[in-house]
């Protein structure tokens, strides 16, 4: 087994890291709602009414695809964080293979299933034929975004953002 220096030179109360996962947490969907509200108007005047309703169905809909997940993010982070505060780098290789396999499948079939649905958007969200088109392009254009995004942020969140204590 190999090991790696630990970033944690002393140890830290349980309550501590508690404290500071959970603020982070707080901290990173607070800046996530200031900068929608924020963005609202400006996407609004910018895209406008149409483009911007069809862009939220969009993204409202593309919401759904996180429940494939089926846990895994989690328990990603808690076993990269685990066997990183370890120091075991075989452990730790071998969950982030696992997960990213794991996770290349579930992205393969949610790419099906997004393009299955963007064939039928007309007739499931009632959509003028224009819209629907425009609707299919970001639809498609952003299914990429959603498999790289839950799954990067997971890996991120658990190399940098949750300190474990062992």
């Amino acid at each position: 087994m190999t090991k790696v220096p630990s970033r944690v030179s002393h140890p830290v109360s349980q309550t501590k890291l508690i404290f500071q996962n959970v603020s982070m947490s707080y901290l990173l969907a607070g800046t996530e709602l200031a900068i929608g509200v924020f963005m609202l108007p400006f996407n609004v005047t910018h895209l406008g009414k149409s483009a911007y309703g069809l862009w939220v169905l969009a993204a409202s809909a593309t919401v759904y695809f996180s429940m494939l997940d089926l846990g895994f993010g989690v328990s990603q982070v808690r076993f990269i964080a685990k066997y990183r505060a370890q120091g075991d780098i075989n452990a730790l290789n071998e969950t982030a293979s696992t997960m990213f396999w794991v996770f290349s499948i579930i992205g393969l079939l949610a790419f099906a299933l997004a393009f299955a649905l963007s064939l039928n958007l007309q007739k499931i969200f009632s959509l003028s034929l224009s819209q629907a088109r425009i609707a299919q392009v970001v639809f498609l254009s952003s299914a990429p975004m959603w498999h790289s995004d839950f799954r990067s942020v997971s890996l991120v969140e658990s190399l940098t953002l949750f300190s474990v204590s062992i």
